[in-house]
């Protein structure tokens, strides 16, 4: 409280009264702390409101999360009275369930109209794969969100790298006596890469099967 951060000073007199809710001490803190903690984070979102990018909506979207999370941890709390007068000790909550709603469907927007201008204006991998984060990020925020779905799909394709580790020949001519070298060497790179889930996401892994498929087709 006394370095002026009176948000994280709420939640540790909170913490205090979950312990002991009849300490004097905790109680008089948050009844300071909480009512500045508000005034500040609501200080902050109308200055973002002034902005005019549409990126704002994820900054107001921290602000009212921030503002929710204080008060469902204000709202854990059992009735609080005050242990010399007997009185209860009461705060304004406000739910910003519908503020963050709104933040979410306009950040979403935000998301799914940098994926369509991207997927547009670029049509290398890079910009494809660009392209599908920008979609993959609007449904993060907004489940399903539009098309988003059908369009990350569409630019994840177009992003895919394929990849065929042709087989190892092994010349060591130690006829097998290590065992098949060989197919453990690619099964061992094969693992490596798939340990990677982002990297595999735009990766399309050639099978033995249908490497040797190929191989036979072109003799």
């Amino acid at each position: 409280y006394k370095l002026g951060n009176y948000e994280v000073a709420t939640f540790y007199a909170i913490e205090s009264l979950k312990l002991k809710p009849d300490y004097q001490k905790a109680q008089q803190t948050l009844k300071q702390c909480y009512p500045l903690a508000i005034t500040q984070r609501s200080q902050k979102i109308l200055k973002l409101k002034e902005r005019k990018d549409d990126d704002r909506w994820e900054d107001l979207l921290v602000e009212y999360m921030a503002l929710q999370k204080l008060n469902d941890a204000l709202g854990s709390l059992a009735p609080l009275r005050d242990p010399e007068t007997g009185q209860g000790i009461r705060f304004d909550l406000r739910d910003y369930s519908v503020e963050i709603a709104e933040a979410k469907s306009h950040v979403a927007e935000n998301y799914y109209r940098k994926g369509i201008h991207q997927s547009r204006i670029d049509d290398s991998k890079a910009g494809q794969r660009i392209a599908a984060e920008y979609f993959k990020k609007a449904m993060a925020f907004v489940p399903n969100y539009l098309d988003s779905a059908s369009r990350y799909e569409i630019a994840r394709q177009n992003a895919v790298t394929r990849i065929a580790i042709m087989p190892f020949e092994d010349k060591s001519g130690s006829h097998n006596r290590y065992g098949a070298i060989a197919d453990i060497l690619m099964d061992q790179i094969l693992d490596q890469l798939m340990q990677n889930a982002t990297d595999m996401e735009y990766t399309e892994l050639i099978t033995r099967d249908r490497i040797e498929a190929l191989l036979e087709e072109q003799e």
